[in-house]
């Protein structure tokens, strides 16, 4: 993730795949973040961070009450928008 900071640090808002994917899709690992690698992507964006994709049905393990309880534990919640199903999210 390092690798992708450069690109990253340009960006006063950014958004992420998280949710953990282990599906069909991804037989070998995961397709999209798992919690950890979404606190670390967290931890270098510069600015705000909105996860998407969470409690995806057959394939999203992560919900977004997960999300929330280790960002707050890693003093990283006022970063980041979770919004609901359907919400838009406002930035300006």
């Amino acid at each position: 993730m390092k690798e992708k900071l450069p690109r990253l640090a340009q960006q006063d808002l950014a958004g992420g795949r998280e949710s953990g994917s282990n599906g069909p899709a991804a037989p070998a690992g995961t397709v999209l973040m798992p919690v950890d690698e979404i606190l670390q992507f967290v931890r270098l964006a510069p600015g705000r961070v909105v996860a998407n994709h969470l409690e995806a049905l057959n394939h999203g393990p992560t919900t977004r009450d997960m999300l929330r309880s280790r960002l707050s534990a890693a003093g990283l919640e006022k970063k980041v928008a979770i919004p609901a199903d359907g919400t838009a999210v406002e930035v300006s």
